[in-house]
């Protein structure tokens, strides 16, 4: 089915996008707060 693997693809950019946002986020706590992190 053309229109589900459609769809399946654009969960998986919407996962990966997110999880991408989590992970630089993350790493930005960690450069900006040295300390939160020990």
């Amino acid at each position: 089915d053309f229109d589900n693997e459609n769809t399946k693809k654009m969960r998986e950019n919407k996962f990966k996008a997110v999880h991408r946002v989590h992970q630089t986020s993350q790493s930005w706590e960690r450069f900006s707060n040295p300390e939160k992190s020990k």
